[in-house]
């Protein structure tokens, strides 16, 4: 194997956990400007 594809297994799990975290926050993040600070981030967001 090549040191990149090496590079990757030995990081896959940790750099997923990583990838579900952004997700969870850019979702919270987006709720918390519609519900919290209302201003229009959800409405620029989905025209």
């Amino acid at each position: 194997m090549t040191a990149a594809v090496e590079l990757g297994d030995m990081f896959h799990g940790e750099l997923a956990w990583l990838m579900g975290l952004l997700v969870l926050s850019h979702i919270f993040m987006a709720v918390f400007h519609h519900r919290v600070l209302r201003d229009d981030t959800m409405k620029r967001m989905l025209a």
